[in-house]
């Protein structure tokens, strides 16, 4: 059975469902901040070997699993409470990120202390070095959240490396959402 989509009609289903506005924006949110992070990840990827077939990796890579695991969750689904399902899998896809995130900054933080010697003059060694253990306590204190935008996650355009970031923290923004659905 075909049915017509309006913009009127989709805006009146959102407005008197409560249940189904959840569930979109949600699904929203979610898809908004995949599609954030796949195409920043892609863009690093591409300036970073300068071929645009390791852009067409991180496309396989993010679409094989899909194509192969969305049956069975497909299935999954039709078996199990949904909105528990919905909000277990949103949870657990912020450990590999975080644990990946961790293992990465193990190398990143470093070499990025060891590198400031090479760009300060020897006369402002100590005031960089200063800074730079005073951005590690704010971090340790904040948490450890580091956002990289070129003018903080609110204000500027961000960097890729900003983008696992907010994949990690997004799915911690809509499972509350998710949650409240009836």
């Amino acid at each position: 059975m075909a049915s017509s989509v309006s913009v009127r009609g989709v805006l009146a289903l959102l407005g008197r469902n409560a249940d189904y506005r959840r569930l979109f924006l949600a699904t929203l949110v979610s898809m908004a901040g995949d599609w954030f992070a796949f195409v920043a990840i892609s863009g690093f990827v591409t300036e970073a070997t300068g071929r645009l077939g390791a852009s067409a990796a991180v496309f396989a890579a993010r679409v094989l699993p899909m194509s192969l695991l969305s049956p069975v969750a497909g299935v999954l689904a039709d078996h199990v409470d949904r909105r528990r399902l919905m909000i277990a899998v949103d949870l657990l896809r912020v450990v590999p990120a975080l644990g990946m995130l961790a293992a990465l900054s193990a190398f990143f933080d470093p070499v990025s202390e060891a590198s400031v010697p090479n760009v300060v003059e020897p006369e402002d060694l100590s005031l960089a070095q200063a800074v730079s253990i005073e951005r590690i306590e704010g971090l340790l204190r904040c948490g450890g959240l580091e956002w990289r935008g070129r003018g903080g996650p609110l204000t500027g355009p961000p960097e890729p490396c900003a983008a696992p970031v907010h994949g990690m923290v997004q799915p911690l923004g809509h499972t509350p959402t998710l949650a409240a659905l009836a």
